[in-house]
């Protein structure tokens, strides 16, 4: 568990050659341009919820719109989903695919599952490399440091 999470943390620091190169768009894994309606939505929403006062105490409070906001959230993709992790890490929107995961990490939060947390957040690590090259000029409201701290 938290042994091969870290060594993941370390790989994704130190690996060598930046960024892998994604097939959708000219190999930029961050413009998000397949798909770009959805992912501009989805940062303009994610960014302003994110960036809500008191975030981190309202997501447990169980009469607040954020924590309602959270626990609607669905997962698009299991980290057991095998089948998911190709196209995720080719796809042109890395950035967008970490923040997915977050808001669902927040959600497993939310309903007090810890394990569950650790389990997205080991996907976390897996992407990050993907686009490591481009996530903190991307215009996402996150960036490769905000990552590695989940």
């Amino acid at each position: 568990g938290a042994a091969l999470l870290r060594a993941a943390a370390l790989l994704a620091a130190a690996w060598p050659g930046g960024a892998q190169k994604g097939i959708g768009s000219l190999n930029d894994p961050c413009d998000c341009m397949q798909h770009h309606d959805f992912w501009m939505s989805a940062r303009k929403s994610l960014g302003d919820l994110f960036s809500a006062q008191d975030f981190p105490s309202r997501m447990f409070d169980p009469d607040d719109v954020v924590h309602k906001w959270i626990r609607v959230q669905s997962c698009m993709y299991s980290p057991e989903n095998e089948e998911s992790h190709r196209p995720t890490a080719l796809s042109d929107c890395i950035p967008g695919f970490l923040l997915v995961h977050i808001v669902c990490m927040q959600r497993q939060l939310a309903e007090r599952r810890p394990e569950r947390v650790m389990d997205y957040a080991a996907e976390l690590v897996r992407l990050l490399p993907w686009g490591s090259t481009c996530i903190d000029s991307a215009g996402w409201p996150l960036t490769r440091a905000h990552v590695l701290r989940y």
